[in-house]
Parts: C-alpha cells; sequence; structure tokens
C-alpha cells in the first residue's frame, strides 16, 4: 500500500482546514467517526433485482458512479468520507470539486481542485506535475464532485463532466458524483452507473448516536430510547441531516413533529440560548431575526441577478449584507442601533456562512435550511404566484415549489 504511514492524519486535518476555509458544516469530531450509509443498484430487466453495495465495492469494480438521495441524506458527507477512507486504505488519490463553487468552467475547478489536494499525502514521492501526471495515467485517482443539483447550470455542468472523462488526461481515473434523485434524469451522465443512498436505519441510528463524541456512554442510550419511543421522531431521524440536527438539540425535543418543527428548533436554538427560548412570547428580536433571514434566503432564490450569477445558492457578501440591512430596517419597532445588532447576530449564528477564494459570497449552512426559510417566506404569499425559482425550469408556482423542495407533511412553519 503506497505512503499510508502517517499521512492519514495529515490528510484529514488539511481537509478540515478546507472545509473550514469554505464554511462547511463542521460538528465536534466528525474526522472520528462515520456510519456508511447503504447504497443500491437497480438492475432492469425481465426481473428486477435491488443490489446493495459498499464503498469498497465501488472502488473495486472502477466504475464511474453517480450517487442520488433525497436532501440531508448524506450525500456530501459521504463523499467527504470517501476522500478520507481513499488515503487511509488505498492507494488513490482524492480530488474534491463542490459543485456549489461552479465557475462556469469545470476543468478550471478542477484544476483548481488538483492544486488544493497534496498529492504527497497519499505518496511522498509524487511531488511535481510530472509525477502527478503518471499518477493520473496509471488510474489512481478519484474525483469526487459534489452536489450537481447546486451547480446553477445543471445541463452544461453534465456535459462538462462528461467531456472530462473523456479526456485522454483524465479518462483511467474514476468519477463519482453525488445529486439530489429529483434533479438528476436516467442517464444525465451518460454510462455512469446510478446508486441510490437508502435512508437510514434503526442500527444505524444508534450506531450514529454511539460514535457521537458527546453522546457516548450512556446518554446515547438515553438519546436513542427517546427517539425509539416517538414514531415521528424515529422516522425524521432516517434522514442523517435531521438526526444530526437532533442530537443538537437532543434535551428539547417535545412538540417536533415535523421537518419544520425541527428547523424551527434548530434554528431557534442558533439565535438564543435555552432560557431566552423560554421566554420567547416577550422577545421582540425572535420573529425579526429569523424573518429578515428568511427574506433573503427568498431573495437569493427568486432574484434574476443572483440566479444567474450564482445559481441562487449563494450571494455577494455585500450584496447580501446591505440586503439583511434593508429587511432589518423595515421592522418598525427595531431603531438603528437595534437593526446593526440584529444583522450582526445573523451573522454570527452560524446559519449564513461567509465563503470566497476568488468571490467573497454568503450561502447558508445546508440547502434544505435555505429551502425551509424560503418557504417561511412564501407562506403569506398567494400560493399560486409565479416565481423563477432555480428548479430546473424557467418559472414554478410556489405551491410547486413547497411540493417538489420543501414536501413538509405539515405546510405550517409557526
Amino acid at each position: 500500500m503506497e505512503g499510508v504511514g502517517n499521512t492519514f492524519s495529515g490528510y484529514t486535518s488539511k481537509l478540515e482546514e478546507e472545509l473550514k476555509k469554505s464554511g462547511e458544516y463542521m460538528e465536534p469530531g466528525w474526522f472520528d467517526f462515520f456510519v456508511e450509509p447503504k447504497l443500491i443498484l437497480e438492475k432492469k430487466g425481465e426481473k428486477e433485482e435491488r443490489q446493495e453495495l459498499t464503498l469498497d465495492d465501488i472502488l473495486k469494480r472502477k466504475e464511474n458512479v453517480v450517487i442520488t438521495g433525497e436532501p440531508g441524506i448524506g450525500k456530501s458527507s459521504f463523499l467527504r468520507w470517501t476522500g478520507i477512507h481513499l488515503c487511509r486504505a488505498y492507494e488513490l488519490l482524492p480530488v474534491h470539486v463542490h459543485l456549489i463553487n461552479y465557475s462556469g468552467n469545470l476543468k478550471n475547478d478542477l484544476l483548481n481542485g488538483i492544486g488544493r489536494c497534496d498529492a504527497a499525502l497519499v505518496d511522498p514521492s509524487y511531488q511535481d506535475h510530472d509525477k502527478l501526471s503518471t499518477k493520473f495515467k496509471d488510474g489512481k485517482v478519484v474525483f469526487l464532485f459534489d452536489a450537481l443539483d447546486e451547480a446553477g447550470n445543471i445541463q452544461q455542468v453534465s456535459q462538462q463532466i462528461k467531456e472530462l472523462k473523456a479526456d485522454p488526461q483524465y479518462r483511467n481515473n474514476q468519477f463519482i458524483v453525488s445529486v439530489r434523485t429529483n434533479i438528476y434524469a436516467p442517464n444525465q451522465l451518460g454510462d455512469f452507473v446510478e446508486l441510490k443512498m437508502q435512508p437510514f436505519t434503526e442500527e444505524q441510528i444508534q450506531k450514529y448516536l454511539e460514535q457521537k463524541p458527546e453522546l457516548k456512554g450512556g446518554n446515547s442510550k438515553v438519546v436513542y430510547d427517546r427517539l425509539h419511543s416517538d414514531a415521528q421522531l424515529m422516522d425524521l431521524c432516517k434522514l442523517p441531516l435531521m438526526l444530526r440536527f437532533i442530537t443538537e438539540i437532543s434535551g428539547e425535543l417535545e412538540g417536533i413533529t415535523n421537518k419544520a418543527k425541527l428547523y424551527e428548533r434548530f434554528i431557534d436554538q442558533r439565535f438564543f440560548t435555552r432560557e431566552e427560548r423560554e421566554k420567547g412570547s416577550t422577545d421582540t428580536y425572535r420573529k425579526a431575526k429569523i424573518d429578515i433571514l428568511a427574506e433573503l434566503a427568498y431573495f437569493m432564490q427568486t432574484d434574476k441577478a443572483v440566479i444567474s450569477e450564482y445559481g441562487g445558492r449563494r450571494i455577494d457578501t455585500g450584496m447580501g449584507y446591505e440586503l439583511l440591512l434593508d429587511r432589518a430596517g423595515k421592522h418598525k419597532h427595531l431603531s438603528s442601533k437595534d437593526v446593526g445588532e440584529v444583522v450582526d447576530e445573523i451573522k454570527a449564528n452560524g446559519l449564513l456562512i461567509k465563503e470566497g477564494r476568488e468571490v467573497s459570497t454568503y450561502r447558508f449552512l445546508h440547502l434544505t435550511i435555505q429551502e425551509y426559510l424560503t418557504a417561511r417566506a412564501i407562506k403569506m404569499r398567494v400560493t399560486a404566484e409565479e416565481v423563477p425559482f432555480v428548479s430546473g425550469v424557467d418559472k414554478m408556482s410556489i405551491k410547486d415549489f413547497m411540493d417538489r423542495h420543501v414536501r413538509y407533511e405539515d405546510k405550517t412553519f409557526s
């Protein structure tokens, strides 16, 4: 096995630093544990077959694959862990490309991804471009393209992925792409094999809780027993993102009956201490803070300039800051001093993340949070209104947006 030695800790610390720079959500001890999801290959024919594959199966088969799954099911986490696993157990070099940062030229983004990874972490002898090219030639690289659905121009990016796959410099290597199920069309990436990521089982939920550092010991059993006694909570936990949020608010699970209630409680916890939340009815800022953030989310997904420039997933920090100030200023009960303080708190609570290499932008902690807040902002709007949401079509009604992207069993947000 090439160059593994002490390189794993070097790679993970470097990847952790890179993820924090780009604003990725990092919970304590994230790199210390991971529960591998179940991936299903469906074979069509006279008799439909379902075959469960592991990451090791994927790497051994050397096929190019697209990982599909619903929002929050753990596609991005799986790709990050894949990169770590490659350094830990294989002589393969992982190259991460997060498509939310798609520049319009995927080859340039790929070269930037190659530039950010350190080949020496996998094999100390690969120290110059010529030797790295040999690694490409030998098929020792795995390209990890995360979140095709967040790239904005999905058809254009899909075509560029196929062109890269056909490029003589890269074609001997493996490509793994992740995308939401409802965005991906069969054969969109040519001969890529589609693997469908499955929701967590109760066994996987229990394993996650047992591994999570702050829940180790008896605490994990207390939380699991609480979830097991509530079918609605347990059903929510089948999505790893929801399980992550639930463990963060594990002491305050009463009243959570659906995703909307969970998002609301999670966002509240980012803004307030428990004592402040218990006094929520007297806090004049509580609703204003969330409403202002919701208006920013709505603006990002409906403003034509933002959609054109960033696909509705990011916004220039200058424009975002001015928009927050503008929306805060419309709350008449806030003084001019209050407006600035509210906006500063919104920027500091971790839901809105500043990132940027070439361009400084804001984005939300997770796309599903942006969509929840957008849905909250449109709750009082006319549901037949046509708005240019970024959803693979030019225009979509609010009702269609709610059904396709939010899909709460209960469409109440308060």
